[in-house]
């Protein structure tokens, strides 16, 4: 809505429309590269399966139709298979060293998904376990999952939580 009442005073409602149709294709042409790089998380010294799942990813139906219409899922949608790549990059690879930036752009993902549409609170437990999950070695890894999980958790309240607060 925001977009459109920017756009309308300059261009004519039908064309608006049309513009705006570029977003959830953009969308979904970020929802196919964010597909390739889980896959190259998942499997990477196999090609032939980055290209089965390139294509089954590409090419699923729902896919295909919400990209084509003007609303918020695509973005919901690519948003929340961005935070499934950085978790899928943590269980994968859990004794790669993090910055801290890592888990700020987790959050700040994360958060933008959920300006977007409320589902993807549905992945905080998906997102606390693959943070536990990669922080478990060494001897403060209590303490090193708990500050990366308040930061992740953090920056997201802190991207959209004065929406929620907002609406309370």
């Amino acid at each position: 809505l925001p977009a459109y009442l920017l756009l309308l005073p300059h261009l004519a409602p039908g064309v608006v429309v049309k513009t705006l149709r570029v977003l959830p294709l953009l969308c979904g042409l970020a929802q196919i590269e964010l597909v390739y790089r889980a896959a190259r998380i998942v499997f990477p010294h196999k090609d032939d399966l980055q290209k089965i799942a390139m294509l089954v990813g590409g090419l699923m139906p729902m896919h295909i139709c919400l990209s084509q219409a003007v609303s918020n899922e695509p973005l919901a949608g690519c948003l929340s298979s961005a935070l499934i790549v950085f978790c899928l990059a943590l269980i994968v690879e859990p004794a790669r060293p993090r910055p801290r930036s890592f888990f700020v752009w987790m959050g700040v993902v994360w958060g933008l998904a959920l300006l977007s549409k409320i589902t993807p609170l549905l992945l905080a437990p998906f997102v606390a376990a693959a943070i536990v999950m990669a922080s478990r070695k060494g001897p403060d890894a209590f303490r090193r999952a708990r500050g990366r999980l308040g930061l992740v958790f953090g920056v997201c309240l802190l991207v959209s939580g004065w929406y929620f607060f907002r609406n309370w």
